[in-house]
């Protein structure tokens, strides 16, 4: 092995990040609502092997072209870069959805996350470098690892009637319909768990409702979500849901039976503890009250539940007030978690139009606060974010409820069998 500068080394590395550079502008419909429950060791791996492997790989003269019997091991891992370029050319003009971010490319799964690796693995045996070869199997164990659990996933439904001011999924990055209300639904979602739950050989907690709600209105007559369930509940799988709507009760019994096979968890989000400034802010969907009875329900059948306590609008409900009441209704509902990334919310090209004409109209000036406040900030965090989040760490902890992303993420994922988690999202 030789010292010195691998110009090979910074082709490839060019023809990795440049296409990735355009990707975070137009990720996939959902994608940053799944990564947020990444296995921690799986992602671990993945940014130890992306060091590594881009330290050894301009660190070596060994990968450069020469004339040798090896060459033609070269020639095969250039032209998997090549290939992952068209793949990132054949995304980039498709819709960008899940789907399309998860095809295959010459019968090579998950080509986008596997491609790089073989590449950069075979560049290793070519230049007879065993620290690229070690620190390639690193990063594709965990690069193709959090890909290959981020594709177990499927979506019931597109789009959302609940109305709330702030959602993030009508961000145009998504590619949900426009308008949003108008929502699409997988009418084939049940059969196509089927056929995924019938193939593995583990069981695991699956999970619905990250991207968009599956007690919607419409689910009251196409029950795709209760029949999911009852494929759920028939293999005994698992399950957790997320969701804003008291429609969940419905299913109790089916998430009664899930619960007492393996385990079932309802996730509620909370955002406002005052029903007429909910009825604002959420307004065709049942309100904070409302909630909370769930919540009290599901409990008393011991099913397990966990809160999402956010977003907190600037000026609207991010006060000590709501914020304390809210936090009590949950220890009083005897919640297993919370989760809560801080006061603010987020807003982006899409979500941000539409949050800033619901704030003309229910909340005059006030747009032109967040203008000059925040102008075009993706994180909008409210000045007072340090202090609640203190009383939050503090009141969770004296309460015992699990309150870190990721310890709630890890209760979630965690199947009674301990093995490997398997998502279901929307």
């Amino acid at each position: 092995m030789n010292f010195g500068f691998s110009y090979v080394g910074v082709i490839y590395l060019l023809m990795l990040f440049i296409p990735n550079g355009f990707w975070v502008k137009y990720p996939p419909e959902g994608y940053r609502k799944i990564s947020g429950n990444e296995n921690k060791i799986l992602g671990f791996l993945e940014r130890a092997g992306e060091i590594l492997v881009t330290a050894i790989v301009l660190s070596f003269s060994d990968f450069n072209i020469r004339i040798s019997k090896w060459a033609f091991i070269l020639l095969a891992s250039f032209l998997l870069m090549v290939l992952y370029e068209i793949y990132w050319i054949r995304y980039f003009r498709s819709e960008r959805k899940l789907k399309d971010f998860y095809t295959s490319i010459c019968g090579i799964p998950l080509a986008g996350a596997t491609l790089p690796v073989l590449a950069f693995f075979l560049l290793g045996i070519y230049g007879r470098n065993i620290f690229l070869t070690v620190s390639t199997v690193i990063l594709g164990v965990g690069h193709i690892g959090i890909h290959a659990n981020h594709k177990k996933g499927m979506n019931i439904y597109r789009g959302c009637t609940h109305g709330c001011i702030y959602c993030d999924s009508r961000s145009k990055c998504y590619h949900t319909p426009e308008p949003f209300e108008d929502v699409e639904a997988k009418e084939n979602a049940p059969e196509l768990l089927e056929a995924a739950l019938k193939k593995k050989r583990k069981k695991c907690m699956i999970g619905t409702g990250s991207m968009c709600d599956p007690y919607m209105h419409c689910e009251e007559k196409l029950l795709l979500t209760r029949r999911c369930l009852e494929i759920i509940n028939r293999y005994g799988f698992g399950a957790t849901v997320i969701t804003k709507s008291d429609l969940v009760l419905r299913d109790l019994d089916l998430l009664k039976s899930i619960n007492e096979k393996s385990k079932a968890v309802v996730q509620m989000t909370l955002t406002t503890a005052n029903d007429e400034l909910c009825r604002k802010v959420e307004p065709n969907v049942c309100p904070t009250s409302r909630r909370v009875e769930v919540l009290k329900i599901f409990r008393k059948e011991n099913i397990p539940t966990i809160v999402w306590l956010s977003p907190f609008l600037p000026g609207i409900n991010n006060t000590k007030e709501n914020f304390e009441s809210l936090l009590a209704m949950c220890a009083d509902a005897g919640v297993k978690g919370i989760i809560n990334f801080g006061i603010g919310l987020t807003l982006r090209e899409g979500n941000r139009e539409y949050y800033y004409s619901k704030l003309d109209e229910k909340f005059p000036g006030l747009k032109d606060r967040y203008v000059q406040h925040y102008r075009d900030s993706y994180n909008l965090m409210s000045s007072n974010n340090s202090e609640l989040m203190k009383y939050f760490n503090f009141f969770s902890s004296q309460y015992g409820i699990i309150h870190t992303p990721e310890k709630c993420y890890e209760y979630l994922n965690e199947f009674p069998e301990k093995q490997e988690p398997v998502l279901f999202k929307t």
